[in-house]
């Protein structure tokens, strides 16, 4: 039985959770349900719930109660992690200012509004006025996060979303994973192979929505537990495991858009709904990390849905749901399609080789913006600058390049590492359960119809017959059910080792070298 300490500790603790509830909860109302001119107040209430959030955790109540809490739990248990992980939550909030706090959550509700506004008017310079203000901010916060040991000022942002990352630790990183993406990617510039399109048009919305809800269900969504919505850009909103809300953008020329973001959002929403129950509220049913999260939404978009594996197994679907498609659509056509490898303006388009490339950029361009290198006003010449040094194109408007991704305007710096940690971490867990499998000598015999492809993995035969079920419990019994009790790097020890761009690098190369007949 706890003491009655740890008891009270967890009470105070779900109310500060639960005022970040409130306030994620009016998030997702803005982007999906309010309307217009409802920004001016929702800033307002957006502000002071966040004010409220942060007076608790400074709270002497709190501090009291975890000072009384570390002199009572067990070494190495479930509430020691419990304790220490609300003792970080703690010094960070301690560290910031409640006005600061305040003025950055109103300024970024409202920002929401003007970079709406920007992309559908395609004109960077009517967001450029707040971007300026949230960099200032942002500048501000991170100063107030410095300390004597701190060896560059976005180590303090990235710290929020990756515990303990710093510039020194992600940058060889970043320059590795960018490295193998843009050879594998001017390889199949150079290939000959192109393989066969799918036929526009022969995706209507209705049926859109019908087959992003079946994927949803072979994963092992919890719809009772979570819905489904459609936003301009596709996020997950989790307030309890019971309560998971995830959006998706439909488009009739682009449908495999809706399709993976769905995949995606899908894997953040397991995530969420696999925490452990019986701690909601503490840091022991929270995401680990975003890097960790990204893993989660990555590894279920790529590493199971572009597998030729899930497209035999999803084709009979799909015609089902889609009765014109034409019968040569195949799941060998369907596969090639999925990981056709182009340059994109868009990254939330682009495929899994250049999608790196889309984050080396935004990292440096963070960098850079934060330490004064960079100036707002100078943003999207740099921008439009990286793009066509990285992928050889130049976006031809504001929404193609500075304006398409929403983080800025939430104020979410530090953040876009966490994609390519995501990628990184989830070729890590696609061979990890690759190992137990073998392990298990789970075996159920079946050859990959494709001809120059070598004997179905164990996990591809799990997929061809829709068992994503197991899939899913594995990760839930080896990732979503620690919550935060051990850091990044103890749990990535405990199932492979510490992470490992060879992982990603090998199945990149591995996958797209068939594909196009390339050697890289």
């Amino acid at each position: 039985m706890f003491p009655k300490t740890l008891i009270k500790l967890k009470t105070v603790l779900r109310n500060i959770h639960d005022y970040g509830c409130i306030e994620e909860l009016l998030g997702w109302d803005q982007q999906v349900m309010m309307p217009p001119k409802g920004m001016e107040a929702r800033s307002r209430q957006l502000g002071l719930v966040a004010e409220l959030a942060h007076k608790a955790m400074c709270s002497d109540e709190l501090g009291d109660l975890l000072k009384q809490a570390s002199e009572v739990v067990v070494e190495g248990s479930q509430e020691a992690a419990m304790v220490r992980e609300a003792q970080r939550d703690r010094k960070i909030a301690l560290r910031l200012p409640a006005p600061l706090v305040k003025k950055i959550t109103e300024v970024t509700a409202e920002a929401h509004v003007h970079w709406v506004q920007a992309r559908n008017k395609d004109d960077f310079d009517v967001f450029a006025p707040v971007l300026k203000e949230i960099v200032a901010l942002k500048r501000e916060q991170a100063s107030a996060l410095m300390r004597e040991e701190t060896k560059h000022p976005y180590d303090t942002l990235m710290d929020q979303y990756e515990p303990n990352a710093t510039v020194e630790w992600m940058d060889p990183l970043v320059e590795r994973a960018a490295s193998v993406s843009q050879k594998v990617y001017e390889a199949v510039q150079g290939s000959k192979v192109s393989g066969p399109g799918i036929p526009a048009g022969s995706f209507d919305l209705d049926g859109q929505k019908v087959f992003c809800g079946k994927l949803l269900e072979w994963i092992g969504f919890d719809m009772e537990a979570g819905r489904l919505d459609a936003s301009v850009h596709p996020f997950t909103c989790a307030f309890d495991p019971g309560d998971v809300r995830l959006t998706t953008r439909y488009s009739v020329d682009e449908p495999f858009m809706a399709f993976f973001s769905t995949l995606h959002e899908g894997g953040h929403g397991l995530y969420e709904q696999g925490l452990p129950k019986d701690y909601v509220g503490t840091p022991l049913a929270q995401a680990l990390s975003l890097g960790l999260h990204e893993s989660q939404s990555r590894f279920w978009e790529n590493q199971i849905g572009r597998r030729f594996s899930f497209w035999q197994y999803a084709e009979p679907e799909l015609k089902k749901i889609f009765p014109r498609l034409p019968a040569e659509v195949t799941p060998e056509n369907l596969f090639f399609s999925v990981n056709r490898v182009e340059a994109s303006f868009l990254r939330t388009e682009s495929d899994e080789v250049t999608y790196n490339l889309h984050i080396a950029l935004r990292y440096e361009l963070e960098k850079a913006l934060l330490t004064g290198e960079l100036e707002v006003n100078d943003l999207e010449d740099e921008w439009n600058n990286g793009m066509e040094k990285l992928l050889g194109i130049r976006p031809k408007c504001p929404r193609e390049g500075v304006l398409q991704d929403i983080h800025w305007s939430m104020g979410l710096f530090g953040y876009f590492g966490t994609y390519l940690l995501g990628n990184l971490y989830s070729a890590q867990w696609a061979q990890a359960l690759e190992n137990d499998l073998e392990d298990k000598s789970v075996s159920r015999g079946q050859e990959n119809p494709a001809s120059s492809s070598p004997p179905l993995s164990k996990l591809d035969q799990l997929i061809q017959e829709g068992d994503f079920l197991s899939i899913r419990d594995w990760l839930r019994r080896n990732i979503h059910i620690h919550g935060r009790r051990y850091s990044a790097d103890e749990l990535s020890r405990r199932l492979i080792g510490s992470l490992d761009s060879k992982y990603f690098e090998s199945y990149i190369k591995k996958k797209y070298s068939r594909l196009y007949n390339i050697e890289v």
